[in-house]
């Protein structure tokens, strides 16, 4: 579904393209809600549809940018709340959240100097980052992580096409990222219902 939402990148926009867009995260959203386990998977299932909605306010119109953001920022602060219970202060993990400090600051800073938006987008910057260091010090699926910084990224190439630059093909690399996010994050999740019953993963 994913795949096919973005063969229609050349008729963009269209009546009811927000329904391709988001029907991909939707069905993630219902899979994993449906064979979660555990009220981490939950959790990320709540973020997944979040992530939908915020996905319909984006398509929809320019006046529903601060509505799509905040549908972000709360499936974000979803992601959070899965990933933290699980987290382990081991050098590797910390040297990973330390990177994702490290790319959260200087994003940050760079969009909170090109936007009258500072608040918004700096508190934004702020639970992403978060987002980003509790999956870094997760155990657990080693998918969860990748998914993260892909995420990461998806939201940075928007933030910078729309509020300092615009770039080549912006639209479809910010797309592909963010499924490549939210499809490994789910599919992080579903394998740790396999981890949990062999590794005794608590069920937080």
């Amino acid at each position: 579904m994913a795949i096919a939402y973005l063969g229609t990148f050349p008729w963009l926009p269209y009546p009811g393209s927000f329904l391709p867009k988001a029907l991909p995260v939707l069905v993630a959203a219902g899979w994993l809600l449906r064979a979660a386990r555990s009220t981490s998977g939950r959790r990320v299932g709540y973020g997944l549809i979040w992530s939908a909605l915020g996905d319909v306010a984006l398509a929809l119109d320019d006046r529903f940018f601060l509505v799509g953001l905040t549908a972000f920022l709360i499936a974000h602060m979803c992601y959070i709340a899965a990933f933290g219970p699980q987290a382990q202060l081991q050098r590797p993990q910390v040297l990973r959240a330390g990177g994702v400090v490290a790319y959260g600051v200087v994003l940050g800073a760079i969009l909170g100097g090109a936007t009258n938006w500072q608040l918004p987008i700096l508190l934004y910057a702020l639970v992403l980052t978060g987002m980003g260091v509790t999956a870094a010090l997760r155990r657990g699926s080693r998918l969860v992580f990748p998914g993260a910084l892909a995420f990461m990224v998806s939201d940075s190439l928007l933030a910078w096409n729309r509020f300092l630059m615009p770039l080549p093909l912006a639209h479809l690399w910010v797309m592909l990222t963010y499924y490549l996010a939210q499809g490994l994050i789910t599919g992080g999740m579903l394998d740790d219902q396999m981890l949990k019953g062999s590794e005794g993963y608590p069920d937080s």
